[in-house]
């Protein structure tokens, strides 16, 4: 029974399962010898757990068939997704967006929020900070240039945080073992540089970046195979789920839920439990369950 409700059941709920067994299948044959069996509740019940133990079941079945991945079906998306196995080494250049002057007096504008600023000071404040902005956007570009005329990026990486008046240590321009992945996909671009090239200055939120292409590799077959393995199996039971999931399209009554409640939210539909679930019908609960209790006696 614990391997059909979940194949991989811990001891733990195995044990559960079997201290609350024995009461339910007494409180079952009581129900039955009630005639609760044929209830139009219980065909209701029944109907809907029969619905969701067949769902539970499809899902265990597209996951069980995801699993069957091939050393070549791993070969293959190897061999035709060459770019996502590239590995780069990098160096990085970071800007900040503004000087550290101008950000501590944003910091003690939002500490004085409670009092109501004076345009007269403000208008300054943040027409200095536009000036600092654009100060360190040509810094950026500045940098830039040198770093493409073959300066140190470890030296103008000392450079920027003194201009933007940072007192903590630089970060480190050394980046290796870099993939596709490990930058934004604004910055994609940078890996489409040939060795030694530099970029142009990536700009955002965060500040602005520039990037030095060192050297690129292939990552080989073997130290990429259970990564190809998992994106493989995640794809089929996406792709197995969507075409379930697709196959179909929902209309409801809404004369049938009845008016929306206050604010024109409809309430929440009641949790029902899950089939497979511990605590749910038929299943062991998340906690040991109290002993079963003698049936009450009856009066003379």
């Amino acid at each position: 029974m614990a391997s059909g409700i979940a194949p991989n059941m811990t001891p733990q709920l195995k044990r559960q399962l079997a201290s609350v067994y024995p009461r339910l299948l007494v409180m079952s044959q009581e129900a039955e010898k009630h005639g609760l069996q044929n209830s139009p509740q219980y065909k209701e019940v029944m109907k809907f757990a029969r619905m969701q133990i067949l769902t539970n079941e499809l899902q265990r079945s597209i996951q069980e068939e995801a699993e069957k991945v091939s050393q070549q079906d791993i070969a293959d998306y190897y061999k035709k997704n060459p770019e996502a196995f590239e590995q780069y080494s990098l160096e990085r250049l970071y800007v900040p967006l503004t000087k550290q002057a101008a950000e501590e007096a944003e910091a003690n504008e939002k500490k004085d929020s409670e009092k109501e600023p004076e345009k007269e000071t403000e208008q300054p404040e943040k027409a200095k900070q536009e000036q600092d902005e654009q100060e360190m956007s040509k810094l950026a570009e500045s940098l830039r240039a040198r770093a493409s005329a073959g300066e140190d990026f470890a030296k103008l990486q000392k450079e920027a945080f003194t201009a933007a008046a940072r007192k903590v240590e630089p970060p480190t321009v050394s980046m290796p073992k870099v993939r596709r992945t490990g930058l934004p996909s604004s910055h994609a671009a940078v890996f489409d540089l040939k060795p030694g090239e530099v970029s142009v200055v990536f700009s955002d939120a965060g500040g602005h970046s520039v990037y030095k292409l060192v050297s690129k590799e292939q990552v080989p077959l073997d130290q990429v195979k259970e990564e190809i393995r998992g994106t493989l199996r995640t794809q089929r039971m996406r792709d197995a789920m969507d075409k379930v999931q697709n196959s179909f399209k929902t209309e409801t009554n809404e004369a049938y839920f009845g008016p929306a409640g206050p604010g024109g939210m409809r309430q929440p539909p009641p949790r029902i439990p899950h089939p497979t679930a511990p605590g749910a019908p038929g299943q062991p609960p998340a906690q040991q369950p109290p002993a079963a209790q003698p049936p009450a006696s009856k009066p003379d």
